[in-house]
């Protein structure tokens, strides 16, 4: 690839130091990969939704979702949580696109 992008480099290096820190939670190395995942999508992909020029159909979070995941987090407080849990409490895909 041939091109410099500071938010990817900046987000890779987060990621390598958090690989290398075990007292990094996996919520904050999930949420990094997300965000790293749709900064890409959204600036360097040429997917089917880009070329249709499709709009994507967000899932939506509505407040009895919103207080499902916080009350699933109060109750978890000292358990290393991952985003695939809270977007599972609230019904969510993790998934960026289809």
């Amino acid at each position: 690839m041939q091109f410099h992008d500071p938010l990817i480099a900046a987000m890779l290096g987060a990621l390598h130091r958090a690989a290398g820190d075990p007292t990094d939670s996996r919520l904050y190395v999930d949420a990094l990969a997300h965000a790293l995942a749709a900064h890409l999508l959204q600036h360097y992909s040429r997917g089917r939704h880009a070329e249709a020029g499709l709009p994507r159909q967000p899932e939506r979070l509505v407040p009895r979702r919103i207080r499902r995941v916080t009350d699933y987090i109060r109750a978890n407080l000292a358990v290393d949580l991952a985003i695939g849990e809270l977007a599972a409490q609230a019904g969510l895909s993790t998934i960026l696109f289809t």
